[in-house]
């Protein structure tokens, strides 16, 4: 046991060394998503959620036609218009259902999965 850690310490050091190199405006990037994530939570909570599902479907469907246009201009931008406003939309839609699963719990809903 002792001969397989000394191995893999002694292989490590090459890893660590590169551990000041590594990129940290990710981190920035992930407080300013979380801190967008609550703000999204706090003012959408109670039944203000309504209108979610039909703007986050017109958000899908503009970008469907925008992806089929693309194929004849091939635009980096609008490639990249598509990426990210999909992460965004998708990501909502997973806000969007947790709390409407949040809400049914409050009001005594006990369906669960297996």
């Amino acid at each position: 046991m002792a001969g397989y850690t000394a191995y893999h310490v002694k292989h490590a050091g090459g890893i660590i060394k590169f551990g000041p190199v590594v990129e940290h405006s990710w981190l920035l990037s992930l407080l300013l998503y979380s801190l967008w994530v609550l703000i999204l939570e706090n003012h959408f909570s109670h039944q203000s959620t309504n209108s979610f599902p039909g703007t986050l479907m017109s958000i899908l469907g503009w970008m469907m036609i925008a992806s089929l246009l693309n194929i004849f201009f091939r635009s980096q931008l609008i490639f990249q218009a598509n990426l990210y406003i999909g992460l965004a939309v998708f990501c909502v839609f997973v806000l969007y259902d947790t709390q409407l699963i949040i809400e049914k719990r409050r009001m005594g809903d006990e369906d669960y999965v297996w």
